[in-house]
């Protein structure tokens, strides 16, 4: 019997998104489709999988990805699916620990990578809706407020508050890896 759940996470809180996934599976539910905020579940026993996304480089449309995931596959791991580069992995838990990434450089690189998506989302926010922004500022410095600019700048505002706790997230989990790396040599 499947079960679907409507969830939504963060790019940056991946972590608790695979958590839940790991967490649905001890529970006895395995992931069998993921489609935006929608996942589709199926009964299994309790704890048969482990769970781990990944954000590509590339759409899994490019070669370069295509050939990955077939890597991966060689290695045991099932390709579920993904939404737009971030991929859904699965591995049996009787085949052993299921880490992607070897080592805190490879950990880096690949937070780095979500790191660069945000920021260039955060940028790609400021340069469309700063102008609203402004304007509400101007109105608010003047003491003459009017509703329709706060309005309008305030999807903005929200985007601009969520990216940058993004940026802030990932960004702390990067410099925390580096200073595990220093520490290590």
């Amino acid at each position: 019997m499947s079960k679907v759940i409507r969830k939504f996470f963060m790019a940056w809180d991946f972590e608790k998104e695979e958590n839940w996934l790991n967490t649905m599976s001890k529970n006895g539910m395995k992931l069998c489709k993921v489609k935006g905020c929608t996942y589709t579940f199926e009964e299994c026993n309790p704890g048969d999988y482990q769970y781990k996304l990944e954000m590509l480089d590339n759409y899994v449309t490019s070669d370069e990805s295509k050939e990955y995931i077939e890597f991966l596959e060689d290695t045991g791991v099932e390709y579920i699916g993904n939404v737009l580069r971030w991929v859904y992995l699965r591995k049996k838990t009787s085949d052993g620990e299921f880490e992607l990434f070897s080592n805190i450089d490879s950990k880096i690189a690949h937070l780095m990578k979500i790191l660069r998506v945000i920021s260039f989302f955060l940028c790609l926010q400021i340069y469309v809706g700063i102008e609203d922004v402004i304007t509400c500022i101007k109105d608010i410095a003047a003491q003459h407020i009017e509703v329709k600019n706060m309005v309008s700048a305030l999807p903005s505002i929200i985007v601009y508050i969520l990216l940058g706790i993004g940026v802030y997230k990932i960004g702390t989990k990067i410099k925390d890896l580096k200073n595990k790396r220093v520490l290590q040599e």
